[in-house]
């Protein structure tokens, strides 16, 4: 089972992955690696929540975020959405990944959130190419 499926295997079934499984993903070719931009984290009613837009001139296999407290230790909610069907095909080339709990401490104010968005491209040989990258945001 490779790195991505893992992950979204603990997450589905098992609960919270640790941040430093995202430390060992492989690099995507700077060509091929997908922008991510408006990312935002919101907290408000007891809601914590985020999200981002993932562009790529490769396909999207799937996309998920994931928001830990500042340090990697604490993980707030993770998700992650398959864009392929049942035989890995995909078309689509931007994914919007979004994640929220209601169960984050409402005295957190001022608290420095780390979220993580994660997923695999079709890459140029046809195979399935990790990604991830992290933004920290006070939230």
């Amino acid at each position: 089972m490779d790195k991505i499926a893992n992950i979204v295997d603990t997450l589905r079934y098992r609960g919270s992955v640790d941040s430093s499984d995202f430390n060992d993903l492989p690099a995507v070719q700077a060509s091929a690696a997908p922008a991510v931009e408006n990312w935002q984290m919101n907290f408000e009613g007891g809601t914590l929540s985020g999200s981002c837009q993932i562009n790529s001139d490769l396909p999207i296999l799937g996309a998920g975020l994931i928001a830990y407290s500042e340090d990697g230790v604490k993980m707030y909610f993770g998700t992650y959405c398959s864009m392929s069907d049942a035989k890995n095909q995909t078309t689509d080339t931007v994914a919007f990944p979004t994640a929220s709990t209601a169960l984050f401490n409402p005295d957190a104010d001022g608290r420095t959130i780390m979220s993580i968005v994660y997923g695999e491209l079709i890459g140029a040989d046809g195979k399935a190419t990790p990604f991830s990258q992290q933004q920290k945001f006070t939230v």
